[in-house]
């Protein structure tokens, strides 16, 4: 069954399945302070929600964030717990690979 997307006439229970299943995912992982936000988003002939994840401090200059992340366009909460499951382990596989020089650095040479 097909949720309605954010911006709906139901927007507060639907808006609250999208951040229910992002925010558990995320936990999971230790990102709990993570920053979720949902925006309605329509692309390529498909009209939905896409959800950002930020996870790091924030500010005016605010350091690197740990991660951050866009979902591709979805249109129910289970698409988008898809979604984010694959960027989770591809960044869980990408940080395994990352070795430390593999890092942009400011520093002159």
């Amino acid at each position: 069954m097909r949720r309605d997307p954010v911006g709906s006439d139901d927007t507060a229970s639907t808006e609250a399945g999208y951040s229910t299943v992002a925010r558990e995912l995320l936990a999971r992982e230790g990102f709990e302070e993570a920053q979720v936000r949902l925006l309605p988003w329509a692309e390529g002939g498909r009209a939905g929600v896409r959800c950002h994840v930020y996870v790091g401090k924030t500010g005016i200059f605010p350091a690197d964030p740990r991660w951050v992340w866009w979902s591709p366009v979805v249109e129910s909460p289970d698409e988008l717990q898809s979604a984010l499951e694959g960027a989770l382990r591809g960044r869980t596989a990408e940080q395994r690979h990352r070795r430390r020089h593999d890092l942009p650095s400011l520093l002159p040479l």
